[in-house]
C-alpha cells in the first residue's frame, strides 16, 4: 500500500490528539492528585495508598473485560473503535474534576468519596484508552505508518503531562488566588474543568480525523476469549506488559515523588515548574525521533538502552543527595529522555506482540492485547502513588510540616532507587522477550 494515500500527516496528527486530551488529565492526576488527597482534602497518606493499590485489583479484572467487549462490538457505520472515543469523552472530563472537589465531609466519608470517584474515573479511562490503541491496526496495515501514529501518540502523552505537570501547579495557585488549602480548594477544580473541555474538544477532532480502513470483524462466538484469555498471555504478551507496567512505574514514581522531593528534600518549592518540565519535556524529543531511530534499530535494542539510562539516573540521584543542582538536573533531563523513548518503543512492541498472537491464534484479539497497555499505564499511576504513599507513611510524613530525617530519605529513595530497580525489572523483562519474526 502506497503510504501516502495511506493516512496523510494530518490524519496521525489528528489520531495522537487523542492522547494529549485524556494525557493533560492523566498528568494533572499523576502528578498532584496523591499531593491534593494528603495536602488538600485532608486524607491519611496510608488510605490515600490503599485507595491507589484497591483500585488497581479491580482495574486488573476491568481492564482485559473491556478489552473483551471492545474485540466482541460490531462494525458500524462509525467503525469498530471510534464510537467508544466520541460517547466516553464528555464523562471522563467530568470524574477528572470531581476527582479533584474537597466536599467537607468526615474523614472517612472523604475517603469513601476519593475511592469512588477515583475507581469511576478509571473505568472510564478504560473505555477511552483500550480502543484508542486498538485502532492502530486498524488505520493501516503500514508498519512504518502504524509506527508513526504510535509515535504521533506518545508525543502528545508526553506533551501533555509536560505541560499539566510543570504548568499545572503555578496555574492552579493562579485560579485559586493562593498556596493555602482553602485557595488550592478552589483552583483544581476550576483547572480541571479548563482541562476537561481541551480534552473534549482534541478527542472530537480524533474521532473526526481517522477512518478504519482495516477493522476486524467481530470476534466468531466460538473464540471466546474470556476463557482464552490465559492462552494468548503467551511469553512474549506477559514479558511486553510486564515491560510495560515497570516503564510506567519509572516514568510516574519521579513525577508523583517529585512534588515532595522538591518541596521538601531540596526546599525549592519554587522550581517545581522546571522541575517539572525538565523530566517531561525532554521526552518529547525522543518521542519525535522515535520512528526515525526504529529504522536504524529495533524497538527492543532502543526500550532495553532507554532502561539503562534510568537505571544510571536513579543511582546518580541517590548518591549526590542535595549536592550539585546541576548534576541533578542533568540526571532529570537524561529520565525525560529516556521517558519518551521508552513510551513509543515499548508500545511499538505491543503492537508487533499483538500481531503474533494474531497469528498464532488465526484472529485479531486487539482490544484484549492493547488492554494491557490501559492497566499498565493506570498500574504504574496508581501503584507509584500507593508506594509514595505507603513510603511517607512508614517514615513519619506529616503533610505541610518539617520533616524528619527519616521521611526525608523516604522521599529520596522515592525519588531515586525506587524507580531505579523498576527499570532493572524492566531491563530483564526486554532482554528475555523475543518473537518469532516469520
Amino acid at each position: 500500500m502506497n503510504e501516502k494515500k495511506d493516512m496523510n500527516g494530518a490524519q496521525i496528527i489528528g489520531y495522537g490528539l487523542g492522547s494529549l486530551g485524556k494525557d493533560l488529565a492523566l498528568g494533572v492526576m499523576g502528578s498532584y492528585l496523591l499531593l491534593f488527597y494528603t495536602d488538600v482534602f485532608g486524607i491519611p497518606a496510608i488510605a490515600a495508598g490503599m485507595i491507589f493499590l484497591f483500585t488497581k485489583i479491580w482495574d486488573a479484572v476491568n481492564d482485559p473485560m473491556m478489552g473483551v467487549v471492545v474485540d466482541r462490538s460490531p462494525v458500524t457505520k462509525r467503525g469498530k473503535y471510534r464510537p467508544y472515543i466520541l460517547f466516553t469523552c464528555i464523562p471522563l472530563a467530568v470524574f477528572c474534576v470531581l476527582c479533584f472537589l474537597a466536599p467537607d465531609f468526615s474523614t472517612g466519608g472523604k475517603i469513601a468519596y476519593a475511592a469512588i470517584t477515583y475507581t469511576i474515573t478509571g473505568m472510564i479511562f478504560t473505555a477511552y484508552d483500550v480502543p484508542l490503541w486498538s485502532m492502530v491496526p486498524s488505520l493501516s496495515t503500514n508498519e512504518n505508518t502504524k509506527n508513526k501514529l504510535i509515535s504521533a501518540a506518545r508525543t502528545f502523552t508526553t506533551i501533555g503531562m509536560f505541560i499539566a505537570s510543570a504548568a499545572a501547579y503555578n496555574f492552579i495557585i493562579k485560579l485559586g488566588g493562593g498556596e493555602s488549602s482553602e485557595n488550592l480548594k478552589k483552583g483544581y477544580p476550576i483547572f480541571m474543568v479548563l482541562i476537561g473541555v481541551i480534552s473534549v474538544v482534541f478527542a472530537l477532532i480524533t474521532y473526526f480525523c481517522t477512518k478504519e480502513t482495516n477493522v476486524p470483524d467481530t470476534l466468531p462466538q466460538e473464540a471466546n476469549v474470556f476463557k482464552g484469555f490465559v492462552k494468548i498471555m503467551c511469553k512474549p504478551l506477559v514479558l511486553v506488559l510486564l515491560a510495560m507496567v515497570f516503564t510506567s512505574f519509572t516514568m510516574i514514581l519521579p513525577t508523583i515523588a517529585g512534588t515532595y522531593y522538591m518541596i521538601y528534600f531540596l526546599g525549592r518549592p519554587d522550581m517545581i515548574g522546571a522541575y517539572m518540565g525538565i523530566c517531561m519535556g525532554s521526552g518529547i524529543i525522543t518521542s519525535v525521533l522515535a520512528p526515525v531511530l526504529m529504522k536504524k534499530f529495533t524497538a527492543r535494542i532502543l526500550t532495553a538502552t532507554a532502561f539503562a539510562v534510568d537505571i544510571v539516573a536513579g543511582i546518580i540521584v541517590f548518591a549526590v543527595g542535595k549536592g550539585s543542582l546541576p548534576v541533578l538536573f542533568i540526571c532529570f533531563e537524561a529520565v525525560g529522555l529516556s521517558t519518551g523513548m521508552l513510551l513509543v518503543t515499548i508500545t511499538t512492541m505491543l503492537s508487533q506482540t499483538a500481531g503474533y498472537v494474531a497469528a498464532k491464534e488465526g484472529y485479531r484479539v486487539d482490544g484484549a492485547c492493547f488492554s494491557m497497555n490501559s492497566f499498565a499505564i493506570k498500574a504504574g499511576q496508581a501503584v507509584a502513588s500507593a508506594a509514595v504513599s505507603f513510603l511517607l507513611a512508614a517514615t513519619g510524613y506529616v503533610a505541610n510540616q518539617p520533616q524528619t530525617q527519616q521521611a526525608l530519605m523516604g522521599i529520596l529513595a522515592t525519588r531515586s532507587i525506587v524507580p531505579a530497580v523498576f527499570a532493572v525489572l524492566g531491563l530483564i523483562c526486554v532482554l528475555c522477550w523475543n518473537i518469532d519474526k516469520k
